[in-house]
C-alpha cells in the first residue's frame, strides 16, 4: 500500500484526546485514533478505496497513523491552525481540520522540492535502456527522462521521509482488536500454519497463468511427497490484503514457512518443477536424493 494513497483526501484524523468511552484502536505520542475517528475517516473514502479497507482494517488503521504522523511533523514545522484555519472545520472535528492538509502538503513538498536529476544521470539510464528509446536521440528526450527520473526519486525520498518519522514516533497499537481483525480475514496460510506443520505458500494472480504455473509445478512436487509440509495458494486475485501483511512485491512469489510460523525463505519468480524441488530439498520439506554417494570412496 503506497504510504501517501490517503495523505491528500479530503479527511483524517483529528489533532485531539477522545471520549473516556470510545474504544482507542491506536496512539500517536499523546493522540488517540479511536473507533469512532477511525468509522467517520472510512465513510469518506471513495467507495472502491473503502471496499477494500473494509476487509483490511489494519491497512486503513496504518494509513491514518502514518497521517498522523505526517500531520505532527507539520505542526513543529508550521505551529498550529491559527483562528481561521481553525474555523475551517466541517465535521464536529471527527476528521481531520482540511487546513492540516495544506500543511502536510507543504512538508511533503519541501522534501520533494530537495531532488535533482542531472544529465549524467538522465545520460546512463538512456545508454540501458537505448532500445526502448525507439531511435530518438539523447538530445531529443532528454528532458522527459529527467522528468521521469525526477518523478521517481521525488516518491522514493518522500516514502523514505515518511519511514524515518514512523520509526521515530511513539506508536502504539491495539494489537487485541487488531488480532480480532486479522482473525476474521480469510487467510489459508494462517489456517495451513494452525494443522502444526510447515507450509510452502505460493502468491499468486489467478487470470495470469505465468504467476499460476509456480502453483502448478507445486503442486505436481507436492503430490509425490511423504514429507508433512502443506502446500498453499494464496490468489491476490481475491486475497489482495495478504500482499500487504506479507510484503509481497511481485508475483509470483513462494514463501516457506516452518511449522511454527516462522519465514525460512521466498524466492520471486516462476520456477521450474526440478528448481522447486531442489529448493524444497534444500530447505528439508523434501528427502534429498536416496542414491549412494560414491564421492568419498
Amino acid at each position: 500500500m503506497k504510504k501517501l494513497l490517503l495523505l491528500f483526501v479530503a479527511a483524517a484524523l483529528v489533532a485531539g484526546c477522545s471520549k473516556s468511552d470510545e474504544k482507542v484502536l491506536a496512539r500517536v505520542g499523546d493522540v488517540e485514533i479511536t473507533q469512532e475517528q477511525f468509522d467517520a475517516e472510512l465513510a469518506k473514502v471513495p467507495p472502491q478505496q473503502r471496499e477494500q479497507f473494509t476487509k483490511d482494517k489494519e491497512a486503513f488503521l496504518e494509513e491514518l497513523i502514518v497521517r498522523e504522523v505526517v500531520r505532527q511533523e507539520a505542526e513543529k514545522h508550521y505551529g498550529p491552525l491559527d483562528s481561521a484555519e481553525v474555523a475551517m472545520q466541517s465535521d464536529t472535528a471527527k476528521t481531520m481540520n482540511p487546513a492540516w492538509f495544506k500543511k502536510m502538503n507543504q512538508l511533503v513538498r519541501s522534501v520533494a522540492d530537495t531532488v535533482s536529476v542531472s544529465l549524467e544521470e538522465a545520460r546512463q539510464f538512456y545508454d540501458e535502456h537505448q532500445d526502448q528509446m525507439g531511435g530518438r536521440a539523447f538530445g531529443e528526450i532528454a528532458p522527459m527522462i529527467q522528468a521521469y527520473l525526477k518523478q521517481a526519486k521525488q516518491q522514493q525520498t518522500i516514502n523514505a521521509y515518511i519511514d524515518t518519522l514512523r520509526n521515530h514516533a511513539q506508536i502504539w497499537r491495539n494489537e487485541q482488536v487488531i488480532a480480532k481483525w486479522d482473525a476474521a480475514l480469510e487467510n489459508p496460510v494462517r489456517d495451513a500454519l494452525a494443522h502444526g506443520r510447515p507450509v510452502a505458500a505460493v502468491f499468486a494472480v489467478s487470470g495470469y497463468q505465468n504467476t499460476m504455473d509456480l502453483w502448478t509445478s507445486m503442486q505436481s512436487v507436492a503430490a509425490d511427497s511423504s514429507v508433512g509440509f502443506e502446500p498453499v495458494l494464496v490468489d491476490l486475485r481475491d486475497l489482495g490484503y495478504l500482499g500487504r501483511k506479507y510484503k509481497i512485491q511481485q508475483v509470483p512469489t513462494l514463501i516457506l514457512f516452518d511449522a511454527e510460523g516462522n519465514e525460512l525463505s521466498r524466492q520471486v519468480g516462476v520456477q521450474s518443477e526440478e528448481k522447486l524441488r531442489a529448493s524444497l530439498v534444500t530447505a528439508g520439506f523434501l528427502p534429498g536424493e536416496t542414491g549412494t554417494d560414491t564421492a568419498g570412496q
